[in-house]
């Protein structure tokens, strides 16, 4: 769970889980490194998962069009950690700790071209399924590469980010899962959906606009295989108890450990689309699509 505490009298979050209440922080990350009036920004947060780092590149890539910015925490461990992701923002100030294991960490990526999709981006997704879903037959492991790369093409065709889109990753050992997470801050699945207008006369709130699309067979594209891979990887997801997550404008949309999707409007908006996925590793299991 998060926890927060006071700080100078401001509302300070120490460590960011992937419940709702972590991710309606988020806008506050980019608030305060917005309005800062020093070059180096202070991160009051002793820990950062994925899907921060992926927030941070993103919202880093903006700012630094109008100002120069770098950020650090006085936790030496999330200077560490944003070090081996290659974090390219990250403060001269920066002290920090020994090196977590190289081996754990799905370094920060930024996608900005979209014909890599069907090459390097499919190899690099498939280096990450074969190193941390050993257990996962050929055909599997195609399908998750597939859906993976959906989420990239996504990006491009409903995003339009100026700054493409930003991918991190990390294995955690001790508790055998990983987490990957995808963040571009271009025009956010919520809108698209609104803009596309499933529903005649009705109006969506942003959790709602995201349950549609990941509804199988739904899409603002009129291709009717659009949005299957992602549909598979969430029952893959499933099966392995892990988790899922979409957050779009001020709506939040996924499971947290749990069998039944949460559908909430989150404490404040973020622009563009996040995707949290949580896939945990059961060494003794294997995993094959049905039929093989």
């Amino acid at each position: 769970m998060a926890k927060f505490r006071k700080s100078k009298g401001v509302f300070t979050q120490e460590y960011y889980s992937i419940d709702p209440k972590s991710l309606g922080q988020l806008a506050n990350l980019k608030t305060k490194i917005e309005t800062a009036r020093s070059k180096d920004v202070i991160l009051n947060t002793k820990f950062l998962r994925p899907y921060c780092v992926a927030y941070l590149d993103q919202t880093l890539c903006h700012i630094n069009t109008i100002k120069k910015t770098s950020i650090y925490s006085e936790a030496p461990g999330a200077n560490q950690y944003l070090q081996q992701c290659y974090f390219p923002f990250l403060s001269q100030s920066a002290g920090f700790c020994s090196p977590f294991p190289q081996e754990d960490i799905i370094q920060l990526r930024r996608f900005t071209d979209r014909l890599l999709i069907d090459t390097e981006i499919k190899d690099w997704f498939e280096s990450i399924v074969k190193r941390f879903v050993p257990n996962s037959s050929a055909r599997l492991r195609k399908e998750i590469v597939q859906s993976l790369s959906e989420i990239v093409n996504n990006s491009f065709i409903h995003g339009d980010s100026k700054f493409g889109l930003s991918c991190c990753g990390q294995y955690y050992p001790q508790k055998k899962y990983f987490e990957i997470a995808f963040y571009d801050s271009g025009y956010g699945l919520a809108n698209r959906v609104i803009e596309f207008n499933p529903y005649p006369g009705k109006a969506l709130l942003d959790s709602e606009c995201i349950e549609w699309a990941m509804q199988r067979g739904n899409s603002t594209l009129r291709d009717p295989e659009a949005g299957l891979g992602l549909y598979l990887l969430r029952q893959f997801v499933r099966i392995t108890r892990g988790a899922f997550q979409i957050i779009a404008g001020n709506g939040f949309f996924g499971d947290m450990d749990e069998e039944t999707d949460k559908k909430l409007t989150i404490s404040n908006s973020i622009d563009g689309t996040l995707v949290n996925i949580r896939i945990n590793i059961f060494d003794n299991i294997s995993y094959k699509l049905k039929g093989e």
